[in-house]
């Protein structure tokens, strides 16, 4: 049976190249009586054609927004992530910053009670050789400059 009539009913709907030759593919395996059928009963058959299209459409889509949601729920955890990341780093670098600064503070400190110690005579508690016998007369910063 010459598929003419069916071609040009295919030809006057709204459905892509790659349907119309889906359908021109299926139509041509039916039998004779099959085929004149769908003819006769056009409309209907188009209808439940394109009731399935949309179907098919409207599940794609939806598909197609649960991916996206998905995405963007991967991307809002990456982004989570991250600012949890560089809190932490940014946590742990202020920390490292103020042990650093205790450090020289403690160094200043430390280098100034030398610089203060520097021309006085060491006491008892800070000499060094205190157990050590001592034929040195104590120290007397003055007496450099007389």
């Amino acid at each position: 049976m010459d598929n003419y009539k069916f071609t040009s009913l295919l030809a006057q709907t709204t459905l892509s190249t790659a349907e119309k030759y889906n359908l021109t593919i299926i139509f041509n395996t039916l039998t004779d009586n099959r085929k004149i059928e769908i003819i006769e009963n056009w409309r209907v058959y188009y209808d439940k054609i394109l009731s399935i299209h949309n179907t098919a459409e409207e599940e794609k889509a939806e598909n197609i927004r649960v991916t996206f949601a998905k995405i963007n729920s991967l991307i809002d955890d990456a982004i989570q992530r991250d600012e949890v990341r560089k809190r932490e780093e940014a946590k742990a670098e202020k920390q490292r910053e103020e042990e650093r600064k205790n450090s020289e503070t403690y160094d200043m400190q430390r280098r100034m009670e030398q610089l203060r110690n520097i021309g006085r005579p060491p006491t008892q508690e800070h000499d060094t050789n205190q157990n050590l016998p001592s034929n040195r007369p104590p120290y007397d910063p003055l007496s450099e400059y007389s």
